[in-house]
């Protein structure tokens, strides 16, 4: 896992789980809120409609992906 982040309103919490993804599969849906689920590359992920709350965590999202992406200094 690479990190954790909870958004939380107080009366519910949304958690995103950003990994490394070591073997493929194919993904599926597992509960009764998603419509869709796909791969998607981070650099295209802004360029979907996303679900407002993801969509505004998104920018702080993808910055802590470049950092561990580029590694330590």
């Amino acid at each position: 896992m690479l990190f954790t982040s909870v958004f939380d309103v107080g009366y519910w919490t949304y958690t995103t789980v950003a990994v490394d993804v070591v073997e493929p599969f194919e993904p599926e849906i597992s509960d009764p809120e998603s419509l869709e689920l796909q791969w998607v590359p981070v650099e295209l992920v802004g360029d979907k409609e996303l679900h407002p709350g993801f969509g505004a965590a998104w920018p702080g999202l993808r910055r802590r992906l470049l950092v561990l992406e580029a590694g330590p200094d």
